[in-house]
């Protein structure tokens, strides 16, 4: 995408997935707002925001749940499959969850909604695939089953205390604050 000739990093909805216990998960979505490629004070405030947003929905998520320890699993950026992941809210006991670790490190993963692992083979045979940035031989496989996944988005909960937590774009921002 380029606006004015510049080079922009994309609002990127990303996931981060966490095991609670055995057979028992939470995968969170934010969104990391755009930003200008060019301006690393930008990319770095993206980050940070994106940081907050996925702390403050983790603390948030925990509160009043007790003997609960999250251990982060991984991240991914990109188009998992299964229509529930694009929702505008989240959903709790969510059911067949599968993710796999990929070749870039076991903290960068991959997720989707399906059934077996013959039916993930299936999702990363697809043509359409290689739009997540992956090729099949990324993936580890097999992939890990997680029996109940609780799923929430940065809509489930109030963000406002996080400065510029629902800005879609920092260069747009930075434009419009510009001109006035």
């Amino acid at each position: 995408m380029t606006l004015f000739g510049i080079r922009m990093g994309i609002n990127l909805k990303t996931y981060f997935l966490y095991k609670l216990r055995e057979n028992k998960a939470l995968l969170i979505r934010a969104n990391r707002p755009g930003y200008n490629n060019a301006n690393q004070n930008q990319e770095n405030e993206a980050g940070k925001i994106l940081n907050s947003k996925i702390d403050l929905l983790l603390e948030k998520y925990l509160k009043n749940k007790r003997n609960l320890c999250p251990e982060f699993i991984g991240e991914f950026q990109g188009l998992p499959e299964g229509d529930i992941l694009y929702e505008e809210y989240g959903k709790l006991e969510l059911y067949n969850l599968r993710y796999t670790t990929t070749r870039y490190g076991k903290n960068y993963i991959f997720i989707s909604i399906a059934d077996n692992e013959d039916e993930f083979l299936k999702i990363i045979s697809e043509e359409g695939f290689a739009d997540n940035g992956f090729v099949k031989e990324d993936i580890n496989l097999p992939s890990q089953s997680i029996k109940s996944t609780d799923f929430i988005t940065e809509n489930d909960f109030d963000l406002s205390i996080i400065p510029d937590a629902y800005t879609v774009d920092l260069e747009d921002k930075r434009l419009k604050n510009k001109s006035i």
